[in-house]
């Protein structure tokens, strides 16, 4: 196994200051993994609703939609703030 043990943390994991889907080759299988977690929640939700009220999926789909672009703007905010230029010290 070599000097890791197969319990071991990998090197670029351990910078716990860096964010969440900056971790290299981690960063791709991250993503997908929470995006199919996404679509698949949606459409378990709208289904459950779907066959309880189907007159209440379009409120479903309504919330889920505000959910989204709260996240799309809370991301925005997070990149504009993290790509601010420190100012110069004279």
């Amino acid at each position: 196994m070599g000097s890791a043990e197969w319990w071991s943390i990998p090197d670029n994991l351990r910078d716990l200051d860096a964010p969440l889907f900056c971790w290299g080759r981690w960063a791709k299988p991250v993503l997908w993994h929470s995006a199919r977690g996404a679509m698949v929640t949606v459409l378990g939700a709208a289904w459950f609703v779907g066959t309880i009220a189907l007159s209440l999926v379009p409120v479903v789909l309504f919330v889920v939609l505000v959910v989204a672009g709260i996240g799309a703007v809370g991301y925005a905010l997070t990149r504009a703030e993290a790509k601010k230029t420190q100012p110069a010290v004279a």
